[in-house]
């Protein structure tokens, strides 16, 4: 994706000038990837424009590492392995703690013990557009959505019940195509047969807590106080734990 140029009003004069400045995208990042086994594949940040030059933006970091040149992505490219903490980086590759903004001038502290080697379930953040990075023996192991749907057939004729609302826990049927799916937010509203006059089938959807996770029916009641709580925090009624 190439960036506009200021201050060219005719379509085709900007393409030209676009074309000689070969300006590339603020969001750009390179993956690397190895042609002999394993097959490793590595993050950098940027990109090369069509004179073999790495292209960053003017407000872009950029500092000397030995004899070349290192840097950063004005918004910069980060990267969160499945096992880590999320990093920054570097056009050289190397890894960094995250800045104190996004569009800071100044560089987090360099970590050591962070890689650029890509892993199946690695997320890469580029300025709000999130990618998700799947190998090939990764995706061999993935549920097929047949097998997704067969476990949820498999716990909806289980019928199980939440000890504390007595709710009857479904997961929505997506495979009816003729009846669209809703999922009522109102703890006195769970049933599971159509509304009359919608033609919609209303299903107690189960609901985890993530801290303790337990699961349950979507339920308004047990919330904490304003005075107890920190942001929209509830209380999980089987176990009393607070998230």
């Amino acid at each position: 994706v190439m960036d506009t140029l200021p201050g060219c009003d005719d379509e085709r004069e900007a393409f030209q000038a676009i074309q000689r400045h070969c300006l590339v995208s603020r969001f750009a990042c390179r993956i690397v990837v190895d042609r002999s086994p394993p097959y490793q594949a590595r993050l950098y940040a940027a990109a090369f424009n069509d004179f073999r030059d790495i292209s960053l933006g003017r407000q872009a970091l950029s500092w000397k590492s030995g004899i070349l040149r290192d840097g950063m992505t004005t918004n910069g490219v980060l990267l969160l392995q499945p096992s880590g903490m999320w990093h920054e980086v570097s056009v050289l590759g190397d890894m960094y703690r995250l800045r104190s903004s996004r569009s800071s001038g100044v560089s987090g502290k360099h970590s050591e013990g962070a890689t650029n080697v890509l892993s199946d379930g690695s997320l890469i953040d580029l300025g709000g557009a999130t990618l998700l990075y799947r190998t090939a023996e990764g995706l061999s192991c993935t549920p097929t959505c047949e097998a997704i749907q067969a476990m949820q057939d498999q716990a909806n004729a289980a019928l199980n019940q939440h000890s504390e609302t007595r709710s009857t826990l479904v997961f929505p049927i997506r495979y009816h195509k003729d009846v669209p799916i809703t999922v009522s937010s109102q703890s006195s509203c769970y049933a599971d047969s159509p509304t009359p006059g919608t033609g919609a089938i209303q299903l107690t959807a189960p609901w985890c807590y993530l801290t303790c996770g337990h699961v349950i029916g979507l339920h308004d009641w047990g919330r904490m106080p304003p005075i107890q709580r920190h942001g929209n925090m509830k209380q999980c009624p089987t176990c009393k734990m607070i998230w």
